[in-house]
């Protein structure tokens, strides 16, 4: 079916139905409909679709009052009685919907939300409805933090406390692939705003490769925080996905949650977005355990003593970022050890590890993300083991950055020098002069006789040793001084870039160094017999290389 004979198959197929009369009415109405014919006649020629299906297409957007079957016997009767027994079945189902359909209408969504309290989510995650709990409070903590913008957080709180609804409704029992679209139907129908019933209907989206991608702000709000409370929850009771084993569909939740990210622009801070939600999962813990007299009486007090100071100090900021020590325990966080071990967290694990986790797992599935979108996996690599960034916008700008970058002559070269540079300082072992290392940077207790500079606070010594350290000090051939002047313009032009969000122009800093590197490494022995030479000009590779790893690790890039 080419697209120029889309019309003369949509007219058979009217002319061909008994009781048309008006196939210029029908034609007409297809044209209304931008691009339906040509995008059905457009799948045919991609994926071989039989042209009878092709009309399908075009009949079901259409909402014609026609079915297609399909028969394998070839039916003496034209096919009339496979059609009529057919039809006899399809008007059972759609009995039944209209009187699911009826049926629910009478029941309020925020009455058969009160119903999702009886059914488990998972066993150590609670119920639906502690689900819907969190949800809704993350997804009103997103509008509220201004990540998602556009949105009233009322009505994102409203859609959230109604988008599992329809999960117990008749309709939805006989017909469960429609989930979430009776919801928002029921929604619609019963007056809430059209963007509630829109976020309920469409808060599972995308469901797939290719499926629409919402970009409505309410709808946004209440599907990532649905993904994210999954991830996070799996994550949490050690139920990640291993292997080829994923029975929570925590892997779809991930590509689900970086699409909408990406698609929308949306800034978010995946760690501070983590934190938060472990602290409605205290909550709903919480809940439920005084539902159920799983604590003591001591113990909800001491809990509602915590939850208290935890609130203080969100409000205080304490929780915008990590937790101020690496090895500090989950459950020592939260404050909550007693009630955690014993009901959702494994109290070994850290939050600093929960936390890498998660985010490995995230990048992971970035990776086979963008892959069709044909982003080097090494160039992900190169800029999210930076580890300095959580948010996968900016990051996703830095890697395209990137790849640009590293295709151009100028990109390839410095690579080249950039690898030589990191053999050389890997070939000698050499991590810069001691004599800059502070106490905490040596890692061993001090005295003072380790390095005798090290607790030196002299103005004048600190100049003379950064002097050494950046090679200025005793350069002595040409070479050597033009890679220092351009080390120095290009450093803190890039760093300036980098801070703006201005990726392409970090690059060309970069770029900047080629030229005076290639010189460098054609006329300058590093290893040279005089000591303070060698040393020079090995802190002076060591500069260049921690220049370009500003903007990415390029000893992750491949090739």
């Amino acid at each position: 079916v080419a697209p120029a004979d889309v019309d003369a198959h949509v007219a058979d197929a009217c002319l061909r139905r008994e009781g048309v009369h008006d196939l210029d009415g029908h034609l007409l109405e297809a044209r209304r409909h931008a691009g339906v014919g040509r995008r059905a006649a457009e799948l045919h020629e991609l994926v071989s679709v039989p042209a009878f299906l092709v009309i399908a297409l075009v009949a079901l957007v259409l909402l014609a009052p026609a079915f297609v079957c399909v028969a394998n016997i070839a039916a003496n009767d034209g096919g009339e009685a496979i059609a009529q027994g057919n039809a006899r079945v399809l008007a059972a189902r759609l009995a039944d919907a209209r009187f699911f359909w009826e049926q629910d209408f009478k029941v309020p969504l925020e009455e058969q939300a009160k119903k999702l309290d009886g059914i488990v989510f998972h066993e150590k995650l609670g119920t639906v409805a502690d689900k819907v709990e969190r949800v809704a409070k993350l997804a009103r903590w997103l509008v509220e933090e201004r990540i998602v913008k556009g949105a009233d957080a009322d009505q994102v709180e409203r859609a959230a406390r109604l988008a599992k609804a329809d999960l117990v409704t008749g309709m939805v029992g006989e017909f469960p692939e429609l989930q979430g679209v009776i919801g928002g139907y029921l929604a619609e129908a019963q007056g809430e705003p059209k963007a509630v019933a829109d976020a309920i209907r469409d808060h599972y989206k995308p469901v797939g490769q290719g499926d629409e991608v919402p970009t409505a702000p309410v709808t946004v709000a209440v599907a990532l925080a649905d993904k994210l409370d999954t991830i996070v929850g799996f994550f949490t009771i050690n139920e990640q996905p291993s292997g080829s084993k994923d029975p929570f569909a925590v892997r779809r939740a991930a590509l689900t949650a970086m699409t909408l990210l990406i698609t929308g622009g949306i800034r978010l801070n995946l760690v501070r977005a983590f934190l938060t939600l472990l602290s409605f999962y205290v909550e709903t813990a919480l809940a439920w355990s005084q539902r159920t007299n799983a604590l003591s009486k001591d113990m909800v007090a001491s809990v509602q003593k915590w939850t208290r100071l935890r609130n203080l100090a969100t409000e205080a900021g304490v929780f915008d970022g990590l937790p101020p020590r690496p090895e500090v325990d989950l459950t020592e966080f939260l404050g909550l050890k007693a009630l955690l071990e014993g009901l959702m967290f494994p109290s070994a694990d850290s939050v600093y590890g929960k936390l890498a986790e998660i985010m490995n797992f995230l990048v992971d599935r970035l990776r086979v993300q963008q892959r069709d979108a044909g982003v080097r996996h090494d160039l992900i690599n190169a800029v999210f083991l930076l580890g300095d960034d959580d948010d996968f916008v900016r990051t996703l700008a830095r890697v395209n950055a990137l790849q640009k970058f590293v295709e151009t002559e100028d990109g390839t070269n410095l690579f080249v020098a950039y690898k030589r540079a990191a053999n050389i300082l890997k070939k000698e072992g050499w991590v810069g002069p001691q004599v800059m290392s502070s106490a905490d940077e040596q890692g061993i207790p001090q005295s003072g006789e380790e390095d005798p500079l090290v607790l030196v606070d002299d103005p004048i010594l600190k100049d003379v040793i950064a002097e050494m350290a950046s090679g200025h000090a005793g350069s002595d051939l040409p070479e050597e001084k033009a890679l220092v002047a351009a080390l120095d313009k290009a450093e803190p032009k890039a760093a300036k870039a980098v801070d703006k969000e201005d990726f392409t122009g970090a690059m060309a800093a970069l770029a900047s160094l080629r030229t005076p590197i290639d010189e460098f490494f054609d006329h300058v022995t590093v290893n040279d017999p005089d000591d303070a030479k060698r040393e020079r000009r090995l802190n002076l590779l060591l500069r260049f290389r921690d220049a370009v790893n500003q903007v990415a690790d390029f000893s992750r890039i491949e090739g």
